[in-house]
């Protein structure tokens, strides 16, 4: 028993060095990424067209249709389609409402074209019929809950003129905080992004979030948008990356400007966060990127193996816990150092307040949705059970 402990012990330390070293390159990479710095003015001849999925959003569109009307963009370069999918509250009638005054505003909905009845994608669907009834050749998708600084359309527009990318990823932030729970999830996800961005410049591994990303319509049509990955309910924004992505592997750009963040309000419930993050973490399997699931491996081995370290302390000896107490303290000296420039960056300083309690909440859930999300095959989201 003692020499199997201390052969797990030995992983132990291996797979310490293995998490120090991952984030140690998410810490350069991101330090490296240069901060986009847009040219005096942009060409102003780039046709935008909004994507915005929506299901039961009555109390979010009206705030979020404001952000958009409120660009600097010229409004005659950029029309927003909403596409309703089958609300059953007034999503739909508040942006007709908006689309009389506002000729740049659309309202499309799911319920006028056929769907399979085995489909579980309908955001998919979503998208790829908002794109069928655009017209903007640089295709913008955001979700209806979230709004975004007045400067938002004109840097995606100033970057892609720039750099002509295939596909830009840009940041997503929680605000609003009420509780320590929602502060935790928002320093979890400025995290996120951190680790998108450099993992983006760094070409080691491709990641985005479909509130906050653009690509060329002829790029989505090339790549034939979402054939092939259409049968996941979720991964509307990661499935299209990796396709990308495989054929355009050196095109793949991360937004690094605090007025490109657009911004949405974290769970406020544990069943509503549980739900979200299961969504997510149910279709990690499914990447074929190696190196997305290698460094996820990481991570998850080494949070279980500090949690077992802690329990296996009282049976095999003090040196356990003091291994566990290393750990702990290797986690919180390189997550710290990472976060804090993270945060300094988007000026959310104030979340590193909430860092020791989220240290441990990090873990706990890490952990737990790694495991749930091995079994709970079927969820419930927006009032649909989907696999």
């Amino acid at each position: 028993m003692i020499v199997l402990g201390y052969i797990w012990l030995f992983f132990s330390i291996l797979w310490t060095i293995g998490y120090c070293t991952v984030m140690y390159q998410y810490w350069k990479y991101w330090k490296l990424l240069p901060v986009f710095k847009p040219p005096n003015s942009v060409s102003n001849n780039t046709t935008v067209s909004v994507l915005i999925p929506a299901r039961n959003e009555a109390h979010n569109i009206k705030k979020c249709l404001s952000s958009l009307l409120n660009q600097t963009y010229p409004k005659t370069l950029y029309e927003v389609l909403i596409i309703d999918d089958f609300s059953e509250d007034t999503t739909a009638d508040i942006v007709k409402e908006h689309t009389i005054q506002y000729p740049n505003i659309r309202l499309v909905q799911l319920q006028d074209y056929p769907i399979a009845p085995q489909r579980q994608s309908f955001k998919k669907q979503a998208i790829e019929i908002g794109i069928e009834q655009s017209s903007g050749q640089l295709i913008v998708t955001t979700d209806a809950d979230c709004i975004m600084s007045p400067e938002w359309l004109n840097l995606l527009v100033s970057y892609f003129e720039t750099f002509s990318p295939k596909f830009i990823a840009a940041p997503v932030s929680f605000h609003k905080e009420k509780s320590l729970f929602e502060r935790f999830q928002s320093l979890d996800f400025i995290g996120m992004m951190g680790v998108t961005g450099a993992g983006i410049f760094g070409h080691f591994q491709q990641m985005c979030n479909g509130a906050n990303m653009a690509y060329p319509r002829s790029v989505f049509k090339e790549v034939q948008g979402y054939q092939g990955v259409d049968e996941f309910a979720s991964g509307d924004d990661m499935f299209l990356l990796h396709k990308i992505a495989h054929q355009y592997p050196m095109q793949i750009a991360f937004l690094k400007h605090p007025e490109a963040m657009v911004y949405t309000t974290a769970k406020t419930s544990l069943s509503g966060f549980f739900k979200q993050r299961i969504r997510w973490a149910t279709k990690n399997n499914a990447y074929d990127d190696w190196k997305i699931q290698f460094r996820l491996g990481i991570v998850f081995i080494f949070l279980c193996s500090l949690f077992i370290n802690i329990i296996l302390s009282p049976f095999l000896g003090v040196v356990f816990f003091i291994f566990f107490l290393i750990q702990l303290l290797a986690k919180g000296v390189i997550d710290y150092i990472f976060l804090n420039r993270i945060c300094a960056f988007f000026k959310r300083k104030d979340l590193m307040k909430e860092f020791i309690p989220s240290l441990f909440l990090h873990i706990g859930y890490i952990i737990g949705i790694g495991f749930a999300s091995l079994f709970v095959k079927k969820y419930t989201w927006k009032g649909r059970s989907v696999r």
